[in-house]
């Protein structure tokens, strides 16, 4: 007589369970308008928001630091991290952006109101001979609230 044996196993594992973080831009990061230094430039735009030139490119002002607005759980830790090879075009020319600095530290914690901003600068290198003209771009902020 045949023997049959119906073996059922049921194995529960349960690992911490993060909410979820949103992001949303709330203030565009921008450089403003400049008359530029014919002989190139690199323009530093801090996270708090001032702006200045390595070579005495004319600041006209309307700079502004990018803000960006997380919502979670309180104590969740948020790692992010920005692109690379960013840059702006218009007129047939490019600019590169890059060395993207926060108001953070990397991770941050989501603190108990759940809410915490991100202030954001960058740098812009401005070519030699630049003619000049409206440029726009985009980066990518990645993160990670593991």
């Amino acid at each position: 007589m045949p023997f049959i044996l119906f073996l059922c196993l049921a194995f529960f594992v349960s690992s911490p369970v993060l909410a979820q973080v949103t992001v949303a831009e709330t203030q565009s990061l921008g450089f403003g308008t400049l008359i530029m230094n014919p002989g190139g430039d690199t323009l530093t735009l801090t996270a708090s928001g001032n702006l200045s030139s390595s070579s005495g490119s004319d600041l006209q002002g309307g700079h502004a630091r990018g803000v960006f607005r997380f919502e979670g759980t309180e104590n969740d830790p948020v790692f992010y991290s920005f692109s690379t090879g960013d840059t702006l075009s218009g007129n047939g020319e490019v600019l590169d952006l890059e060395n993207y600095t926060t108001n953070l530290p990397n991770p941050f914690i989501i603190p108990g109101s759940g809410v915490q901003n991100m202030n954001v600068g960058a740098q812009l290198v401005i070519p030699p001979g630049l003619s000049g003209g409206s440029f726009s771009g985009s980066f990518m902020l990645t993160i990670d609230n593991q």
